[in-house]
């Protein structure tokens, strides 16, 4: 008895032992499918990154946020976005025209009635007239210093920061790709969709996305990698379904003679070391 006791045990041990690396034998089948499903989509995954895109002719450029890009920016957004010009204009003669109103028929027949009656005349009558002429007389001078006033406010912003924004720009038949240097290593993609409209200047492309402008100069100097002439292309494509607005004219009427401080310490550093190199070719010649 005790013998098939020992043997009912034995045996009871060897089908838990085989039972035991049956299930050993599953997960270890299950784990290295799931190995071989990892790699396969891991292999996948590097193809796909490996395929190049098909990005058709692009252009990228070099844009400097710098005082001329955004003096010729607020003088366009000032006179052909918010048509501040036609606005001071129609400011200055509403109020001429309610001056001359209440000089014609309130002043002069004040002072007649006044004068008949033997009565004093009151100074009150030629306040509101005096209110609306200078009110006329700022909006004309407005209308003719609006540039001085972009220039002081961008000597002011200058003059306190010596960084100048650098952005490179990448132009497809996709969309605008953009890399700031005030964020390192982050990107920005606007695809055509959703760039609202088009601007054009002499000098710069402005691409809107809502209110918010992407400035693309046409300089040939800013140009990293392709050319203008598919820029332009580019343009003329997206002009055909976008609402789109060209000034042929220059828009800036004062020179641009502002030196950035950047730019006027590096011109200081180049004139010394210049001046170290005439100094030393001299002593070497003596």
């Amino acid at each position: 008895m005790e013998n098939n006791q020992n043997e009912n045990v034995k045996k009871d041990e060897i089908l838990e032992e085989s039972d035991a690396y049956k299930v050993d034998e599953e997960a270890s089948k299950i784990e290295n499918q799931e190995n071989l499903d990892n790699e396969e989509t891991v292999s996948e995954l590097e193809e796909l990154k490996e395929e190049p895109e098909d990005e058709g002719p692009y252009v990228k450029l070099s844009v400097k946020y710098d005082y001329k890009t955004l003096k010729y920016y607020n003088v366009f957004s000032i006179v052909y976005q918010k048509h501040f010009n036609i606005l001071y204009i129609a400011l200055a003669a509403l109020c001429l025209g309610y001056a001359v109103f209440q000089v014609f028929y309130t002043i002069i027949p004040t002072i007649q009635a006044a004068q008949e009656n033997g009565e004093a005349i009151s100074w009150t009558i030629f306040l509101i007239p005096v209110l609306f002429l200078i009110f006329a007389a700022y909006a004309i001078y407005s209308f003719f210093s609006y540039e001085k006033g972009i220039d002081r406010n961008l000597t002011l912003h200058f003059n306190n920061t010596n960084k100048i924004t650098t952005i490179e720009t990448k132009i497809n038949h996709k969309g605008i790709y953009i890399v700031s240097s005030n964020y390192e290593g982050e990107s920005f993609k606007y695809e055509w969709p959703y760039i609202t409209k088009i601007c054009e200047i002499p000098q710069y492309y402005y691409f809107y996305v809502g209110k918010q402008p992407i400035i693309v100069p046409k300089d040939e100097n800013c140009v990293l990698e392709g050319d203008l002439a598919t820029l332009r292309a580019i343009v003329d494509e997206q002009a055909k379904i976008k609402p789109y607005k060209k000034v042929d004219k220059d828009i800036v009427k004062k020179p641009i003679t502002y030196v950035h401080p950047s730019e006027l310490d590096e011109m200081q550093k180049n004139s010394i070391e210049v001046e170290e190199v005439q100094s030393q070719e001299e002593k070497t010649e003596e």
